[in-house]
């Protein structure tokens, strides 16, 4: 029912959620039931999330494979091995939460390649920062007050 809305947009994010009691067979289940020959398929999805045992399972399940991935990052322990992390996961691109972020972090990241998607940033002078440093993608809870301002 949600595609429709989501029509024209150039990139769409869509965080998978696990916790600790996660059926990750069950969850691939849906996943594929509600990804493949569906209306979000058209889409420009991308799925992300922190969990690697999961993006190993979507990289192994021969009709999710194909569907775009990013790895996200809260941890600066995390940060310094993320690139080949989401290279070996398949992964396209990094999203990387906004305080870790800076322009090497940016720059290498995209040696490799990998786009960089900061999350939640919802100040204005860091938005500007972020975009001077060349971030791809800028994710906040108020695009419309950004727009306007």
């Amino acid at each position: 029912q949600v595609a429709p809305l989501l029509t024209g947009f150039t990139d769409i994010e869509l965080e998978i959620k696990t916790h600790d009691r996660t059926d990750y067979a069950k969850l691939v289940q849906a996943l594929a039931r509600n990804l493949i020959d569906s209306p979000l398929a058209k889409l420009p999805i991308v799925l992300t999330r922190f969990d690697v045992e999961l993006h190993v399972r979507l990289q192994r399940h021969p009709l999710l494979k194909p569907i775009s991935r990013g790895l996200l990052i809260r941890t600066p322990e995390v940060l310094m091995t993320a690139p080949n992390t989401a290279l070996q996961l398949g992964c396209i691109q990094l999203g990387i939460h906004y305080p870790l972020i800076s322009r090497a972090v940016i720059e290498h990241s995209h040696r490799y390649g990998l786009p960089v998607s900061a999350w939640t940033v919802n100040d204005i002078d860091t938005i500007k920062q972020l975009i001077a440093w060349q971030a791809d993608v800028i994710i906040t809870d108020f695009p419309s007050y950004l727009l306007l301002g």
